[in-house]
């Protein structure tokens, strides 16, 4: 019984970092020598990344960019064409091609006086940043990149709001919920006043506002505000399109923190199937990661492990061994180890991950206090008490200080708590 209730407990990273957000990536407005060959081939090459085709679409922008080179194109024309490139290698999960490109786009861009060009490739660059964890940075560029849009188009814009959206993710990142849902209710606010209510923008900031919703503990909104994304996306981009998976893979979550593990295994499986493995892309390390969760909480612990093993390979090979989603993979290895009795497996992946989340986040997130009461049901499990109840308090600590009284995870660390104190025959401390 006892392993039944320490299982319990315990904490499978799922909506909390699992649910990866969709950020606005802007592309450029306007066409620029409507008669241009470079032209011709960016209009083929946006309709090959709408279209999923990515490494179609890098080929198709880097001809355009010959192509302009070639006529020494006035500005904006190659940074613009430099940001196409640059988000088709983001899109295959290239960030390290993709960031001289970037950085070459602002060097044009800076003494160019085109606000709204220079806010588009500051506001592409940030995304970048943040993908690989680099908060501080992605912030800057940011805050830079809001009031020159503004400048340009005005607050109300939707490109404004595509921005905010952004920005939205980063005090998501940060654990400022309320300042989260603020942004993003407004920008699905602009977004739909300038684009109606199913456009692939709003579809995005309503996939966010869930990501927001899910870690204050409310599911069934994430649920479904993710259900309404996924169906603009089927009905404006069809039912096999590359970019359902993020959502497919959001929802998957969510039914999983709801205790409905065989409905998220389904999902799951559906976003492997639009995927087709295109092997080493981050796509494949989130969904294998997600089939991992929903096997765990189905019990079906030997048959998650390879799960979790490979997403942490792919992961470190796409940013290193100090991203926050590195850490993420290890904490649930740990967990599947743990529920497989493999204690000295467990123990050094919950501390690497409290190490990498301590770094990337900063001590005092929600993730710390996740893996701290990881550990302390290890601790407790293995006998050692006094252990396991200063990992308990520490995440109790935490939790009551970032996360408020109403939220479900409060909850899980009072009841570790009591455990404990009951395991001990400690019944008066329980109570």
């Amino acid at each position: 019984m006892r392993d039944k209730v320490l299982g319990d407990r315990c904490e499978v990273l799922g909506m909390k970092t699992k649910i990866r957000p969709l950020w606005v990536l802007l592309l450029f407005g306007g066409a620029m020598g409507a008669d241009s060959p470079w032209e011709t081939l960016r209009a083929a090459g946006n309709e090959q990344r709408r279209q999923g085709r990515y490494t179609e679409a890098e080929k198709t922008f880097r001809a355009a960019l010959a192509e302009a080179e070639k006529a020494a194109a006035e500005p904006p024309t190659v940074p613009a064409i430099l940001n196409d490139v640059a988000l088709a290698l983001y899109d295959q999960g290239r960030y390290r091609e993709a960031e001289p490109l970037y950085r070459r786009a602002l060097a044009i861009l800076e003494t160019a006086g085109q606000p709204e060009a220079l806010s588009t490739t500051l506001s592409n660059f940030a995304v970048l940043h943040r993908t690989r964890g680099e908060l501080d940075r992605a912030t800057e560029l940011y805050e830079r990149a809001l009031p020159l849009m503004e400048q340009a188009r005005g607050v109300g814009h939707p490109r404004v709001a595509s921005i905010r959206n952004n920005l939205a993710l980063i005090h998501c990142d940060r654990a400022q919920y309320d300042r989260a849902g603020e942004l993003l209710r407004q920008a699905i606010g602009s977004l739909e006043k300038q684009h109606g209510p199913d456009h692939l923008d709003v579809s995005s900031s309503l996939t966010n506002l869930a990501i927001v919703y899910g870690r204050q503990g409310k599911y069934k909104d994430a649920e479904s505000l993710q259900r309404r994304a996924l169906a603009i996306r089927k009905k404006v981009l069809g039912p096999n399109h590359p970019s359902l998976i993020p959502v497919l893979e959001g929802l998957g979550t969510t039914l999983v923190e709801q205790g409905r593990p065989v409905e998220a295994e389904g999902v799951y499986r559906r976003a492997l199937a639009i995927l087709e493995i295109r092997a080493g892309h981050p796509d494949e390390a989130a969904i294998l990661a997600g089939l991992g969760m929903s096997l765990y909480h189905q019990g079906r612990f030997k048959e998650a492990e390879p799960f979790f093993q490979r997403e942490i390979d792919l992961r470190e090979k796409s940013f290193g061994p100090g991203h926050s989603s590195v850490a993420d993979g290890k904490n649930n290895l740990a967990e599947v180890y743990r529920a497989l009795a493999q204690y000295k497996k467990a123990e050094p992946l919950y501390l690497q991950a409290l190490e990498v989340y301590s770094k990337a986040l900063g001590a005092g997130h929600p993730h710390v206090a996740k893996v701290l009461n990881n550990l302390g049901g290890l601790y407790e499990k293995q006998g050692e008490h006094a252990k396991a109840e200063s990992a308990y308090q520490r995440a109790l600590t935490m939790r009551e200080r970032i996360l408020g009284p109403d939220h479900p995870d409060l909850a899980v660390s009072l009841n570790s708590l009591a455990g404990l104190s009951l395991f001990q025959e400690q019944y008066a401390k329980a109570e």
